[in-house]
């Protein structure tokens, strides 16, 4: 990863955008201390992808196939069935 002090970084911004350009990280520093940094743009995929690498998310499995239509607790049918039939007795 390349890095770039805060006072030089006006001088070295052509420099730092084409570092971007070929997929590089380019750290912002004051003094020793990182306080930004340059990355090329990743999809809402890639992101993902890289903050579960980093282990900073957990993704989750998704949806059951039934989730819409089991019952929630014992209705006697499934949750669209229970809205369907308080729909018909005006409930």
């Amino acid at each position: 990863m390349k890095s770039v002090q805060v006072a030089e970084l006006r001088e070295r911004l052509d420099e730092c955008v084409e570092a971007v350009k070929n997929g590089e990280t380019v750290a912002i520093l004051e003094g020793e201390k990182s306080i930004g940094t340059f990355r090329p743009q990743e999809s809402d995929e890639e992101r993902l992808a890289r903050l579960e690498r980093e282990g900073i998310i957990t993704r989750g499995k998704g949806l059951p196939p039934d989730f819409l239509t089991r019952p929630l607790i014992d209705l006697g049918g499934g949750v669209v069935e229970q809205l369907l039939e308080d729909r018909r007795h005006d409930r």
